[in-house]
């Protein structure tokens, strides 16, 4: 308007100055061309003023638009780093209208053409459409805004996860004519919550797991004590039922043991519902005991299935029990549902069966060499060839399990005094007494020996150098304070001088193993007597 009014007042300059130079300027009286001249100027003045109005106007149109789209980049730019969408959607027509950054949070290009948006509420689950709707019309009634945390479908059908706040916009009439709000994009949070909550429920399942190995642990301790106070193989087989129902809860199982005279497995111990279809079976009805190897047997798969199995819809497992290069026996379990029995059951059915095994060829070999002889008449303490034989079988299962053994040596200070003094009868007393002593003082798998003479010798299997030490000076301590008294006879107060030496320190052998527990010995009584000494490593 400013510039058509500036023209204007130009065109009209224009003619006025035509006008008074003129022709008609002859003619027309001084005063009157003065006049005019004025006009003119006062003409000129304003359209100079407007011109420069109009300049101030365009001036600040151009300030204006630039500050305007200054802010349009700063909230575009602080919705992108905050992940908050901006969006509206016309009552009249349903146009919805959104923002760039909505529109990247929702997986859709940024568009001037407003129709080629979807109405957004398509774009949320059916099971979360219910919320906002309800979420919406409490809004609406109640003139308040509303927040609902909900999905979104993308165009690739994943779902993003937003927090949705908006409010209804109503006009003068009280109509509602548009809908406006935000979301703020969540899902990243979601997947760390989620993450969370998963790595909480496998904490979960850890810690039960642990407490279940933590129990399991327990009972085959229990187990391994009762297996080494049992003395004869009838006190096994009566045991295992009972420790073994709560190792394999839900289980049912049996334990056979060869007989090579007639090269079959016969039962010898159950528990559980399912028993074997026979009491007795030859050996290669066992794949187990024919491969030598664990073998399980699936329900969908019945070709490979033992033909011992009782029954065809159960899972099963066996294990041979092999010790010492003998196969002694066979473990067997069974189940209804494979799931019962995972990996570490059956791992731990393993070491059953290995624990187990052992104890059996133990007894065996107990009773074989309680046939030959093999203890001590005087003090009822094993002799040499029962420690030469054991302590070559102890060794063998430590390198395979990488176990320690720990080896005592122990000789009575001053006995040919006892011997001169009372008497021989009176020295065998001694020996018998301080025998007891060794055998009470042992654990179930100790072994106590008498090497030769006044000397003795304990082994120790599964036990370090420094747990050996202390149990030799305990039984140093144990021998001083023996009474010994011989037909009513005070005899006087015992010493003895122990060596120690442990396996595979001093020594992967037998005889290295007793040559370094003998020369520590020999050290404890060049040193004074009445003491503990382990051999230099």
């Amino acid at each position: 308007t400013a510039r058509r009014m500036a023209r204007s007042l130009s065109r009209l300059t224009q003619a006025a100055q035509g006008l008074a130079a003129g022709d008609l300027a002859t003619t027309l009286p001084p005063t009157r061309i003065a006049e005019v001249e004025g006009l003119t100027t006062a003409f000129r003045q304003m359209a100079l003023e407007l011109r420069q109005a109009a300049q101030l106007q365009q001036h600040y149109a151009q300030n204006l638009e630039q500050q305007v789209a200054e802010k349009t980049v700063a909230l575009t730019e602080a919705q992108r780093i905050a992940r908050v969408g901006s969006w509206e959607v016309d009552v009249a027509t349903g146009v919805s209208t959104w923002s760039a950054e909505q529109s990247h949070i929702l997986g859709r290009e940024p568009t001037a053409d407003l129709s080629r948006y979807p109405d957004i509420l398509a774009l949320i689950p059916p099971e979360d459409q219910l919320i906002i709707w309800a979420a919406v019309e409490a809004a609406i009634a109640q003139g308040k805004p509303y927040t609902v945390e909900h999905g979104i479908i993308r165009p690739d059908q994943s779902i993003c996860y937003v927090i949705s706040r908006g409010e209804a916009v109503v006009n003068n009439q009280g109509e509602v004519v548009k809908v406006v709000g935000t979301i703020t994009d969540i899902t990243e949070r979601k997947r760390a919550e989620a993450a969370l909550t998963q790595a909480k429920q496998q904490l979960e399942i850890r810690i039960v797991e642990l407490n279940q190995r933590h129990q399991e642990m327990e009972s085959l301790g229990k187990m391994s004590d009762f297996l080494q106070a049992c003395l004869t193989l009838t006190d096994i087989y009566k045991t295992l039922p009972s420790l073994l129902q709560p190792l394999f809860p839900g289980c049912s199982g049996s334990l056979f043991r060869v007989d090579p005279a007639v090269n079959q497995v016969k039962v010898v111990a159950t528990w559980g519902t399912h028993q074997p279809s026979a009491t007795t079976l030859p050996i290669e009805d066992c794949w187990a005991m024919r491969r030598g190897k664990d073998h399980r047997g699936e329900p969908e798969v019945p070709g490979i299935r033992c033909n011992h199995s009782s029954c065809r819809d159960t899972a099963t497992l066996c294990i041979p029990m092999i010790a010492q290069g003998e196969t002694l026996g066979l473990f067997y379990v069974t189940v209804d549902r494979p799931d019962v029995l995972p990996e570490g059951k059956r791992q731990l059915a393993r070491t059953v069966a290995e624990q187990v095994s052992l104890a059996i060829a133990n007894l065996q070999l107990r009773e074989t060499l309680l046939q030959q002889s093999i203890s001590d008449p005087l003090t009822g303490l094993y002799n040499r060839r029962y420690l030469e034989e054991s302590l070559t079988q102890v060794i063998a299962q430590s390198q395979r399990h990488d176990h320690a053994i720990g080896v005592i040596m122990l000789d009575i200070d001053h006995f040919k005094q006892f011997n001169d003094t009372y008497g021989h009868t009176a020295g065998d007393n001694v020996l018998q007494t301080v025998g007891a002593l060794l055998r009470e003082s042992g654990r179930g798998s100790d072994i106590a020996c008498r090497y030769g003479g006044e000397e003795m010798i304990l082994i120790l299997p599964e036990s370090s150098l420094a747990q050996t030490q202390l149990k030799a000076e305990a039984i140093s301590r144990a021998i001083a304070r023996l009474e010994l008294t011989y037909n009513g006879k005070h005899l006087g107060t015992l010493t003895a001088s122990l060596g120690v030496a442990s396996f595979p320190q001093h020594g992967a052998t037998v005889s290295a193993l007793v040559q370094a527990a003998d020369a520590a010995l020999y050290c404890a009584k060049a040193s004074g007597r009445n003491q503990v000494v382990v051999a230099p490593i």
